[in-house]
């Protein structure tokens, strides 16, 4: 078991690593009053309200129970973290230079991986559901151990 405010502060840290001016671009052409919302900022939205309604659920189970299940939110809390570093910053730990077009298949192939990570995060977020729903039925005992 793990105690509850070290599970609440590892999500709110995870929602100030995505940044949200980062893209959210507005109308740079005169006369046009027009501002076009990339799908980043979508994607950005959507994680964000994510993880906060994970914190928010964790806090909801230490009101419940005095202690969490360790070992199921070391899973969700490492399927999440590396899903949104990777899903907000997919070419982080590639060695970026203009004039290099050798990278371009390692791009595609991080582009490609994109989908799957997404599918890691919902799993994540799903296998946290199932652990809400049976911990806030049974507040007395632990479903999961």
């Amino acid at each position: 078991m793990i105690k509850s405010i070290l599970t609440i502060s590892a999500f709110a840290l995870m929602i100030c690593i995505i940044h949200f001016p980062f893209s959210f671009p507005t109308s740079v052409v005169p006369g046009w009053h027009l501002t076009i919302y990339p799908i980043h900022l979508l994607i950005t939205i959507i994680i964000a309200t994510l993880l906060l309604l994970g914190a928010i659920g964790y806090l909801v189970l230490s009101r419940i129970n005095d202690r969490i299940n360790k070992t199921l939110y070391m899973v969700h809390f490492v399927l999440t973290a590396t899903t949104v570093v990777y899903i907000c910053f997919p070419t982080i730990w590639l060695d970026m230079r203009r004039s290099d077009e050798s990278l371009l298949p390692a791009i595609a192939g991080r582009i490609t991986l994109i989908p799957y990570a997404w599918g890691v995060f919902i799993a994540a977020q799903t296998l946290f559901l199932i652990y809400f729903f049976r911990t806030a039925k049974k507040p007395n005992e632990n479903p999961i151990s």
